[in-house]
């Protein structure tokens, strides 16, 4: 009983190890560019992000629920959002809306790998180069909101190599570990013949 305790323990120690990447922190740097305009909007230093986003501080941002990217000015109000493994972008525009193209690079690869559009109001494109997740939204003639969801995988659904070779040199180290105590538990019987 205690030998199976003790694999559980270990088999469960050794799953928490090989999921630390999926809890890892994910840094990602945001842009958002109007029309033919090279200027990065979410860099607050251009005074356009509002109070409360988390690109108020810089255009880097850890991607989870809660940071966003955000501009606002007179005509429009543009933020993007993570939630888990999706990404929202909304567009709520005064005057009707310019075209706008908004990347994002993440500093873990393969986060944004199967990135789909799952709605879209926009009308807009999608792609996916390395780390960099880009979406396109052509321009609006009438006011009102627009909304994009981008779901993608993450790495998190996905061990590195590395991860799997210390999963298994950990199960290989618990079954030796077992071999050894049942060897130590069986009693030894010596026969002496005369």
């Amino acid at each position: 009983m205690t030998t199976i305790r003790n694999f559980l323990a270990a088999a469960a120690l050794t799953a928490a190890v090989a999921a630390a990447p999926a809890n890892a922190a994910t840094n990602v740097t945001g842009a958002i560019r109007f029309g033919a305009n090279s200027n990065n909007y979410f860099d607050n230093s251009r005074g356009y992000v509002p109070s409360g986003y988390a690109n108020a501080t810089g255009s880097s941002v850890e991607a989870r629920y809660g940071n966003a990217f955000g501009f606002a000015d007179a005509a429009n109000t543009n933020t993007a959002t993570f939630f888990n493994n999706a990404l929202t972008i909304t567009d709520v525009s005064l005057l009707g809306a310019s075209s706008f193209v908004m990347t994002f690079t993440a500093d873990t690869a393969g986060f944004f790998d199967h990135a789909v559009i799952s709605y879209d109001t926009f009308g807009g494109s999608l792609s996916v180069v390395g780390d960099t997740l880009t979406y396109f939204a052509p321009a609006a003639a009438v006011k009102g909101t627009r909304m994009v969801t981008i779901m993608f995988q993450g790495i998190s659904a996905v061990p590195e190599a590395g991860t799997w070779v210390l999963m298994l040199t950990g199960f290989g180290a618990i079954a030796v570990a077992m071999r050894r105590q049942r060897r130590a538990a069986q009693p030894r019987v010596r026969v002496a013949f005369a």
